[in-house]
């Protein structure tokens, strides 16, 4: 993931994380209570916590949090940021299930490799439409090339063999 982000393809934008019980789920560094990760938006609380690499679990109720801090914010936005977090875990439904750590990719509920595949090669290639891709950038020889290597159709031993062409 990091060598994607430093080519500028950032995949964890389409990507959400499934908390079930939050025993995998980080607390502040995770993005898994809204579109972005708590320590973004609430800096001021999490300067007070004692252990910021806590897991969701640890964190889960007013309770938890509250024994998590170093004291409690005082008056103005860090007593606001501390509210607004608390009303945000107060509504978060916490699932009884063992492992949930897959995310989701744009409108499927499941993660396909297939997908990113399919992403990264419109992202990287480029898409002019119908059922072949083709980079302007690179010679009209290696464009054929890649397209039969992704449909399979380069005359090795063993393709030549399924097709019923024996080489000795």
């Amino acid at each position: 993931m990091d060598r994607l982000k430093t080519n500028t393809v950032d995949l964890e934008t389409f990507a959400s994380i499934k908390v079930g019980t939050g025993v995998h789920t980080r607390f502040w560094l995770d993005k898994w209570l809204g579109n972005q990760i708590l320590l973004d938006k609430f800096v001021r609380i999490f300067v007070l916590d004692l252990e910021p690499k806590l897991k969701v679990t640890v964190r889960n109720s007013r309770e938890n949090m509250m024994v998590g801090l170093i004291r409690e914010p005082r008056d103005g936005a860090p007593k606001e940021q501390l509210e607004e977090l608390l009303l945000k875990i107060q509504n978060f439904t916490f699932r009884m299930l063992k492992t949930l750590g897959c995310g989701s990719w744009r409108h499927h509920e499941s993660f396909f490799v297939s997908l990113v595949h399919f992403y990264l090669e419109s992202l990287l290639m480029g898409s002019f439409g119908g059922p072949t891709r083709w980079n302007t950038l690179v010679p009209r020889k290696l464009n054929i090339l890649l397209s039969r290597i992704t449909k399979d159709r380069i005359p090795t031993r063993l393709n030549l063999r399924d097709k019923g062409i024996d080489l000795h």
